[in-house]
């Protein structure tokens, strides 16, 4: 693999692409490049990201993903961490120093970051590369709408690859050392960690009135909210398990079948969704200031200077709360185990089944 030294090779859009434009995106051309998939690999890849922590920390999982990577295609992967808060603002400086990643991480298609680089030719088109042979699982599991949410220019060439992902399977990230010290340790004993509607408010409820970190001078809460834009998040996100409010499924329900749940008129669930959220509120569960909380930053340090027991972050979290949560209690590892770890909500018949996300 020859590395690339001025463009960034691939391009990775986060963001669900929903362009409602049928197109071809994925037929062979006469003059793409075949790529010999037993061809011997080697050199380097550096991901620019905000996949791992600012100090380069990634998940295990990552670590193993990685590792099999090296093994079978002999190809070494650097993954170059960035912080959510401000992620852009940092890829666009990458951007601009000429330093450039071999692939970027694009939260939006939209962006006028992303749009730019495509136009000063500092992205590379892979229609030549884009087909069944070279790249037959990408083809299969890419939704041949996508491909229209990553042509930026009037060319009409396609300058990133989209995930078409519409399901993440997200939960919580939760003090586990609370949860024991509170009487509900034995959610970690079953397989998915799943928590009921009411077992979440009542594990809010001990977290703020049972003193789960063992503190009496200490005041804890269990949750906070906070805004972005003009959205609320927290507690509401968790909630949509609970309701059956998965939006990545043909939804019969209503008019449009494939709408989210959630906002369909012939349903409570956004109603109960709001109502579970403002209960918890009006009962002292969550953090007074999380309305005036601009960022979800702002809610994490809440949750590393233990004065709310849930935080809400990808699994992936866990690692980097727990060696902050070490750190806080004098570098001192929990003696009866970790002192973070991961929830999820269950539906109405006790399954864990994910939740449509953005």
């Amino acid at each position: 693999m020859k590395k690339l030294t001025k463009i960034l090779a691939l391009m990775l859009v986060v963001a669900l692409v929903l362009s409602l434009v049928a197109c071809g995106g994925g037929d062979s051309k006469k003059n793409a490049h075949k790529i010999d998939p037993n061809a011997p690999l080697s050199g380097s890849l550096t991901i620019f990201g905000n996949i791992a922590s600012t100090e380069g920390e990634i998940s295990v999982l990552d670590e193993e993903i990685l590792k099999g990577f090296k093994e079978k295609y002999n190809v070494d992967v650097t993954i170059k961490g960035a912080s959510q808060s401000g992620y852009l603002e940092q890829l666009q400086l990458a951007i601009a120093s000429g330093e450039f990643p071999d692939v970027a991480l694009f939260p939006t298609t939209t962006h006028e970051t992303y749009i730019e680089a495509c136009q000063k030719g500092k992205v590379v088109a892979l229609d030549d590369y884009l087909f069944e042979e070279n790249c037959p699982n990408l083809m299969k599991g890419t939704y041949p709408t996508a491909w229209e949410g990553v042509k930026p220019l009037d060319d009409g060439k396609i300058y990133a690859i989209p995930r078409t992902s519409i399901t993440r399977n997200e939960g919580v990230v939760v003090r586990a050392d609370w949860l024991k010290n509170v009487g509900m340790g034995d959610i970690l004993d079953r397989t998915c960690h799943e928590v009921s509607a009411e077992e979440f408010k009542e594990i809010l409820k001990r977290f703020t009135l049972d003193d789960p970190d063992n503190n009496p001078a200490t005041k804890t809460l269990g949750y906070s909210c906070w805004l972005d834009g003009n959205k609320q998040f927290g507690p509401l996100e968790f909630t949509r398990g609970f309701y059956g409010d998965y939006g990545w499924y043909e939804y019969k329900g209503d008019d449009y079948k494939y709408m989210f749940p959630m906002y369909s008129q012939k349903t409570k669930i956004f109603k109960n969704e709001m109502q579970y959220t403002r209960d918890l509120q009006t009962a002292g569960y969550l953090s007074p200031d999380g309305p005036t909380f601009d960022a979800s930053s702002k809610v994490n340090e809440l949750f590393k200077t233990q004065k709310i027991g849930i935080d809400t972050a990808f699994v992936s979290a866990v690692a980097s709360d727990e060696k902050s949560i070490i750190e806080a209690n004098g570098g001192i590892p929990n003696p009866e185990g970790n002192y973070v770890d991961y929830i999820f909500a269950k539906d109405a018949s006790g399954k864990v089944a994910g939740n449509g996300y953005y």
